[in-house]
């Protein structure tokens, strides 16, 4: 160990750092002011003959902060105004641990010294994995050098992918890393996990996606088989089965009063069918006459569909209305 000037003390690279807040370093500069700096820096050498912080950086602010500390009020530390100028020309000279060894790998310092020291948020830390899997390092050797467990290095991974909406619900810790990993699934839907986040409850609103992906992988798989087997495939038709004109097979009837099935007249002229995948049910064909009455069916069920001949019938037996006759 060694002491090296503060100035000659040179912060990470920014893409490099990890920390985008360092938080109030006031109370451990009160403490550095009072007792010296108890835990070294841990630096790298450098070509020009300063020092990269590796860890440390906040500590490093610290110090910086308790010399003025001392300076602005001695008599708040019970010295007088040379020995507080003594004490804070002192700590400039900072005790730092020289670790050549760890060249390269400011990344995993950063992770593995914070643990123990104020936290990294999850989106620190799903940052600094992110950067060591770029560097190349294999994820178990990121799990054993950091001391995070093997899922959570794999959860920063999937976390990469994710929409900008993901990635600043994690930065503003509407999610947590594990969390957000629970997403990737949805990483090219951003408009699923912004309906999620829109959810107070998270699980539930990921279960809710998921359902509504596997209706619609469902629902085209469906399709593709229905249009294979030669059916005529229809939208939804409007008001159906109300008091549409369309109506399903089961509930009409042929001209023995034999019901319709799918079998004899699903690929029959004017027949169709329409994948329902509008209800919580799995998806399912509905079979459809798109004209029952053209085709001479009778309707089994009744319904709030009147045909146009009906209304021609209805309007012609309707007395004019009084308003209407003629004096």
């Amino acid at each position: 160990m060694q002491a090296v000037h503060i100035d000659q003390l040179v912060d990470l690279d920014a893409d490099r750092d990890l920390r985008e807040d360092r938080g109030d370093v006031d109370a451990l500069a009160e403490s550095i002011a009072e007792l010296g700096l108890l835990e070294p820096l841990t630096v790298i050498p450098r070509a020009d003959g300063r020092f990269t912080i590796y860890a440390g950086h906040r500590r490093r602010d610290a110090v910086r902060r308790a010399a003025e500390l001392l300076v602005a009020d001695p008599d708040h530390y019970d010295l007088s105004a040379e020995q507080a100028a003594a004490r804070a020309e002192q700590l400039q000279h900072v005790p730092c641990c020289e670790r050549p060894d760890l060249a390269g790998r400011d990344v995993l310092t950063q992770i593995a010294e914070n643990g123990e020291r104020l936290s990294l948020t999850d989106a620190e830390r799903a940052r600094g994995l992110q950067l060591a899997l770029v560097d190349g390092l294999d994820a178990r050797a990121i799990s054993r050098a950091t001391g995070i467990k093997l899922a959570t290095v794999r959860a920063a991974e999937k976390v990469a992918a994710l929409p900008e909406v993901a990635q600043k619900a994690l930065a503003t810790g509407q999610l947590g890393l594990d969390e957000a990993a629970s997403l990737d699934e949805l990483a090219d839907d951003a408009k699923a996990v912004e309906r999620i986040l829109r959810g107070s409850h998270i699980g539930y609103a990921l279960a809710e996606e998921r359902h509504k992906r596997d209706r619609k992988a469902k629902a085209a798989q469906l399709r593709e088989q229905l249009t294979a087997d030669g059916y005529v495939l229809v939208s939804k038709p409007k008001d159906f089965p109300w008091s549409s004109r369309e109506a399903e097979l089961g509930d009409l009837a042929d001209a023995e009063g034999n019901p319709l099935t799918v079998e004899e007249y699903g690929l029959a002229d004017k027949h169709a069918v329409f994948i329902d995948s509008a209800s919580y049910a799995e998806p399912r064909p509905v079979h459809i006459c798109r004209d029952p009455e053209a085709h001479g069916h009778t309707r089994l069920r009744h319904t709030g569909y009147v045909s146009p001949e009906e209304i021609a019938r209805r309007e012609a037996e309707t007395p004019p209305d009084a308003s209407t006759r003629r004096r």
